[in-house]
């Protein structure tokens, strides 16, 4: 978890909450679009990790 300070509200106003939240879209966004190129999911894994 990259932001972890959104987990809970540890803020007194509504106006720096808000803020937070503004502050972390944006820093998720650039990091997609500096990316280069679209996020890779792994594959399904096999069954055997479940042995």
């Amino acid at each position: 978890m990259l932001h972890r300070r959104l987990a809970r509200d540890y803020e007194r106003q509504a106006s720096t909450s808000e803020a937070m939240v503004r502050w972390a879209a944006i820093s998720t966004l650039l990091r997609r679009i500096t990316r280069g190129h679209p996020a890779q999911r792994p594959g399904p894994r096999s069954l055997e990790w479940v042995r």
